[in-house]
This record gives C-alpha cells, structure tokens and sequence, in this order.
C-alpha cells in the first residue's frame, strides 16, 4: 500500500509543478485563473478552498473543462483525505478524458487504495498503453492489483507480459510473477523463469527458495529439499528454517542430510531431546559412530539419553556395549519398560537366557510389550522343556 500511495503523490505533484506559463499555452481563460489560484491553495496547504475553487469553476463555466481540472480536484480531495471524493473526481475526469495517462493513473492508484483490485488492475494496465515511453512498473502495479485481488490468472498474464519484455527483472517482479504463476497453476513456466534467473544470478537465495516452493507445488520433494539447501546455504539461516529443510530431507528418506541440518539448526547448546532426534537420524543413515558422539558431547545421563545410546548400540549389534548402558539407565529409573525390552533383546541375542526371562518377566505385564514378552517368554519355556 505505501508504494500505491507514493506512486498516487507523485502523479499529482507532476501536474501541480506545471509553471503558469504552460496553462496559458492551453487552457481556456477561465480554466487558467481557477486552476492557477488552485495551485497556489494546494502549495499553502489549503485543499478545501482549492477543491471549492475548481467545483464552482466546473458548475459554472461553458468552457470544456480540461483534464488538468480534474486532476487537480483530484489532488485537493486527496491532500484533504477525501478518498471517496477523490476516486470520484479522478473517474469523472477519466470519463472525459479517457486518454489522459494522469487520470488513469491516479484513478487506478486510488481505486487499489479502495480495495476495488480488479479495476485497479484494468487501469493500471491502460496506463501502461497511454504512457509514452512505456512504464514496465505499472505493467507490475497492475499485476500487483489482479494478485491481491485474488484473480491470479490474470495477473500471471499481467506477469507474463512483463517478463516478455526487455528490461532488467526487479527481485519484487520476479517473485509477483512467480506467485501468479503458481498460484494459476502454470507451475512448468514458473519453473522455467526461475532456471533462466538462476543462470544468471546462481548464488541469489531468494530465487532458489522460489524453486523450491515450485517444485514442491509439483509435489517433486527430492528437488525441493536440493533447491533450499542451496538457498539456505547461501543466506544465514533461521533455526526454523533449519528444521523445516530437515524434515523436508526426512521426508524424502535423506536422514543424513537431515541430521547435519538439525546440527546446523540446534548448534551446539541441544537439549537431550535434541541430541537423540539427531543422533536417531544419524544411525537411520548408518553413520553409527557419528550419533554416538553427538550423543557424549551432551552433558546430560538422562534415563532417556542413555535409552537412545542403548538403541543405537542394539542396531549397531553391539549388544555387550548396550547391555552397559541399560543398565546404567535402569539403576536410574528400575521400572522403565522400554529400558528393561532392550535389555532382554540384547540379552536374547547373546544367548543370555536366564536374563532374557528375567528382563521379560518384568514387562510381561506392560500393555505395550506384553505380547512380544509373552511370545519370548513362551519360546524360552520351550527351550528349556526341549533341554530335559
């Protein structure tokens, strides 16, 4: 809205600036004295006398009344913070004037203040045809308008047309252009300006976090989590961000990625609870050795912690080291049923029987493990039967 309102200001001071001399060039009599003692109100600051001064000129005079009347009707309604009366005056002049860019313009200008976007954009869109040379901007005001308004087709054209032409792309036109274009479901040609601006401009993150939403809009995931690493590669990040490209790499089966994005984005202070979503993801990937340390740099021997530590060395079946840590963690907290399962698996794996049916029995009760408890338990009596 602030852009409108400079935009509107300035129209209007382009006229008011006009020397005297230059009305009498043009204008009828009458319309030369009311508009010159108009300016000079507006200078003063004075916009109800100068508004009064032009409508008793037009109610009275059988002139044709010019353009410039209008404008500067337009310009006193508008410095008295009258936009109803304002928009009238501007569309009444562009009525009678429809080639004048000046009552275009600010008619657009103010009709976009009114939220009225449609027409705004109709406008806007004129201006650009009756500026001489053309304007490219207000081929932009006028997407601007369409997009706020919602109508996203029409602004994708708006756009379209803009980038057809040979002038240098502003950062606010691209990004307008390539909402417009997603928005109007024509996600290939989004696609494809933005890969010819990033040709050009390869290190601009903005531009790559635009590909990134197009390619997530295309419901191509992978390319997306590339296309904002990259972004949030070449810009300091937000914690935020970090987690989001994260789980972005989670979701396309990159745990890798997706622990070093969360290092990035918890730094060095984690929680516990950090530290294990991290070191979780590093043992997804392999990288066994890699969680472990994340987990020992965190100073903290929580029942959780070590329980995360003990599930690392299981699937890593280093069962004699997860063995140590359980029960490090179950000296902490003796009726952690999780704790006491992992016990019994690495106690199972080791042939360690005679502990696998204690560690079971504890839980054989527990509504979560009761029916692999109860199954283990069973296969163990079955052991031992077949032993006598």
């Amino acid at each position: 809205m602030k852009t409108m309102r400079i935009l509107l200001l300035s129209c209007i001071f382009s006229i008011l600036i006009f020397p005297a001399a230059s009305f009498a060039k043009k204008l009828p009599p009458d319309a030369r004295q009311a508009l010159f003692k108009t300016q000079v109100l507006l200078k003063e600051k004075k916009p109800v006398e100068a508004a009064r001064i032009i409508d008793q000129y037009l109610e009275t005079t059988n002139e044709n009344a010019p353009a410039e009347a209008y404008i500067l009707l337009g310009a006193a309604r508008h410095q008295a913070g009258d936009t109803e009366r304002t928009l009238r005056a501007f569309l009444q002049g562009h009525e009678r004037y429809p080639q004048n860019e000046h009552l275009c313009l600010n008619s657009a200008v103010v009709l976009y203040e009114q939220e009225q976007y449609s027409k705004a954009g109709k406008l806007f869109e004129k201006a650009f045809i009756l500026t001489a040379p053309p304007k490219p901007e207000l081929l932009y005001q006028a997407g601007a308008a369409y997009y706020t308004g919602g109508n996203y087709k029409k602004a994708a054209q708006v756009m379209n047309k803009l980038f057809s032409m040979s002038v240098e792309h502003k950062k606010e036109w691209t990004r307008l252009a390539i909402h417009s274009f997603i928005e109007a479901g024509l996600l290939e040609r989004a696609q494809t300006v933005l890969m010819t601006l990033l040709e050009k401009r390869p290190n601009d993150a903005a531009y790559w976090e635009l590909l990134a939403k197009v390619h997530m809009d295309r419901e191509q995931y992978a390319q997306a989590a590339g296309a904002l690493g990259i972004s949030y590669r070449l810009k300091n990040a937000s914690t935020a961000e970090m987690k989001r490209l994260a789980n972005l790499y989670i979701y396309v089966d990159s745990p890798l990625k997706a622990a070093n994005a969360l290092q990035q984005a918890y730094g060095t202070n984690r929680t516990p609870e950090q530290a294990s979503q991290i070191a979780s993801l590093y043992a997804s990937a392999g990288r066994i050795d890699k969680a472990l340390e994340t987990l020992n740099k965190t100073p903290n021997d929580s029942t959780k912690l070590l329980l995360e530590k003990a599930k690392i060395l299981y699937m890593a079946r280093r069962f004699d080291e997860a063995s140590k840590v359980l029960s490090t963690s179950l000296k902490l907290s003796p009726g952690n049923a999780e704790a006491h399962f992992y016990n019994a698996l690495c106690a199972w794996e080791q042939k360690h029987w005679k502990t696998a049916k204690q560690e079971f029995n504890c839980i054989v009760k527990n509504k979560d493990f009761q029916n692999h408890a109860s199954n283990a338990l069973a296969a163990l009596e079955d052991l031992e039967n077949a032993k006598l």
